[in-house]
């Protein structure tokens, strides 16, 4: 199921800050942007190779130099969502939206939070957002579904995981195609009576 720790975890989309840099005379970014950057790249790779503690530690120094940088905050917040710490999670993924109203990624990481706070309704809402803001992103689609059947609208499930598969194989993304084709059939087949 697209809600399964594993699962929706793989799904993040981390936002590399090194190619949102300013770039100063010279060619060269300024020393702050500069220095920003290398602690985002840093918290990078250490959220990469598993070093969640260190990317915190990262994340944290960048947003300190640099508190306007909405991409951070939604990095930050991925390494919280993978700390267990889903509330600051979910503060994170809030500001980088005041910052940037248009990253559906903070909107698909936090409804993802939401889940697992189980505050379903907000997380289909910001599914929603996600959606209206990148309609092609099958990842949205299929937790909303998974979403709305925790809330019990069987209907809107089906119709999001339909939507989500035909997306992957448009990609062909033959396993999440596979994966949801099980859900939507363990959806739609009635047990017969006996």
């Amino acid at each position: 199921m697209f809600l399964d720790k594993r699962f929706w975890v793989k799904a993040f989309s981390l936002i590399l800050l090194a190619g949102s840099t300013s770039v100063g005379c010279g060619g060269q970014p300024p020393e702050s942007d500069a220095s920003q950057s290398k602690l985002a790249i840093a918290a990078t790779r250490k959220l990469q190779l598993g070093d969640l503690e260190g990317a915190l530690k990262d994340y944290d120094r960048a947003i300190a130099q640099n508190p306007k940088e909405a991409d951070a905050y939604v990095n930050r917040g991925i390494v919280r969502d993978e700390l267990g710490q889903h509330a600051a999670a979910i503060a994170d993924y809030t500001q980088a939206l005041t910052l940037n109203p248009d990253l559906h990624l903070a909107y698909y990481n936090r409804a993802n939070a939401y889940v697992q706070e189980k505050q379903y309704q907000k997380a289909i809402a910001d599914y929603d957002k996600a959606i209206e803001l990148e309609p092609d992103y099958a990842y949205a689609y299929a937790n909303r579904g998974s979403a709305q059947l925790k809330v019990g609208d069987s209907q809107s499930a089906i119709s999001d995981l339909k939507q989500a598969s035909e997306i992957f194989a448009s990609k062909n993304d033959r396993k999440n195609v596979q994966r949801l084709e099980r859900m939507l059939t363990s959806l739609t087949t009635v047990p017969a009576d006996r």
